[in-house]
């Protein structure tokens, strides 16, 4: 629904790396109703991330800000809850967006929910139908990085 399986099979290919999870606060009910949820603050930067965070929000939202077509740096905070050993975003907050120490509100889409904590339902997905991995970037010598980059090499990341 999202389009993200190549987003997750990248990541778990070591082909780029995902968002960094930058501060997150856990909670816990007691004992007699388990409940599992917290707030996290995540920090998407570099093409792959950027280019596949752009995506989600202008597929899944109108009048985004001016600063998400240009910044460097996007951040995420939201409020999460786990249900059967998934987190999800919750459904009754909205995200806040964080550019340039300036927030924006987000209100809640399951695409959302799905780029930040999706990678298992993702891995699971790709194992029931089969889906190869797709093959991780070579690695390139320091010494031959100048070399390869100027004779016009491409890497499969970046695409």
């Amino acid at each position: 629904m999202c389009n993200l399986q190549s987003y997750f099979d990248a990541i778990e290919a070591k082909a780029a790396k995902p968002p960094l999870q930058v501060s997150a606060v856990e909670l816990e009910n007691d004992a007699k109703r388990p409940v599992r949820g917290g707030k996290a603050l995540i920090a998407f930067s570099g093409e792959f991330q950027l280019r596949h965070l752009r995506r989600i929000l202008n597929e899944n939202w109108k009048r985004l800000p001016e600063p998400v077509a240009s910044a460097k740096k996007i951040e995420l905070e939201v409020y999460w809850a786990e249900k059967a050993g998934v987190r999800r975003v919750v459904t009754e907050r909205d995200a806040e967006m964080i550019i340039n120490r300036q927030s924006f509100f987000l209100p809640y889409h399951v695409c959302l929910s799905e780029l930040l904590y999706g990678e298992p339902l993702y891995r699971q997905r790709r194992e029931m139908l089969g889906l190869p991995l797709p093959m991780p970037p070579l690695q390139v010598p320091e010494a031959d990085a100048g070399t390869r980059a100027s004779d016009g090499g491409h890497s499969v990341a970046g695409r």
